[in-house]
């Protein structure tokens, strides 16, 4: 997966969760200025949400899912509101949990689409490549994938599991041992480095083994 192909990925997951999470302003501005552009955004979220379900990345379709799943739950709070309470301030109650947990829920998956994170996908597909490798690569800068890229001195350098080693040949060593320890998303995070960053010996290895994990797109 290249990098145009990686942004692709991030941005259309979040859109759903970003749109929904301007919503409140958006709905205020258009009472304001009616069809104004803020107005055509929100309009422009079904299709987004649509759009999203068609996407040639899981990535994309699971988040879709995701936010319709959310959105239908909060959307049955409020229309039952008046099952669920006898009185009028009873029934603003769940109007309000229906609606806070509903902008809580969009921010929390615009949270996890940043960092190439999806809980549904997660919870049933044990074996989804998660969290995505571009996010891997770095994941304190995921919104900024290519200025990542330019720099290695962006790449993490700390003790952290996700974090990649700043000299190509121990990130080699480092993706091969966790290639074979399972770690596929990792694996593919520090072997991708060290192609982009090593010697033509060390490129050669780092595709071969890129290759070996079925991730040749990606580079």
């Amino acid at each position: 997966m290249d990098t145009k192909e990686a942004n692709a990925e991030r941005d259309n997951a979040r859109q759903p969760y970003l749109l929904s999470l301007q919503l409140p302003l958006r709905l205020l501005l258009l009472v304001v200025l009616m069809w104004s552009k803020p107005g055509q955004k929100i309009l422009s979220l079904p299709a987004a949400v649509f759009s999203n379900f068609r996407s040639q990345y899981a990535f994309v379709r699971w988040h879709a899912l995701q936010w319709t799943l959310l959105t239908a739950v909060a959307a049955l709070l409020v229309l039952r509101s008046n099952a669920l309470a006898d009185t009028f301030s009873g029934s603003a109650g769940w109007w309000l949990i229906g609606l806070a947990g509903w902008y809580v829920g969009n921010a929390v998956g615009l949270w996890q689409a940043n960092r190439g994170r999806c809980w549904l996908w997660k919870w049933f597909v044990q074996d989804a490549e998660l969290p995505r490798p571009w996010a891997v690569l770095s994941p304190a800068s995921a919104p900024s994938i290519a200025s990542a890229e330019k720099s290695t001195s962006s790449i993490a350098l700390a003790d952290s599991p996700l974090a990649v080693p700043d000299q190509p040949r121990l990130a080699f060593e480092k993706g091969r041992e966790l290639a074979t320890a399972g770690r596929k998303a990792e694996a593919v995070a520090r072997l991708l480095f060290a192609f982009r960053s090593g010697p033509p010996e060390l490129r050669q290895r780092a595709a071969a083994e890129l290759e070996r994990l079925g991730e040749v797109e990606t580079f």
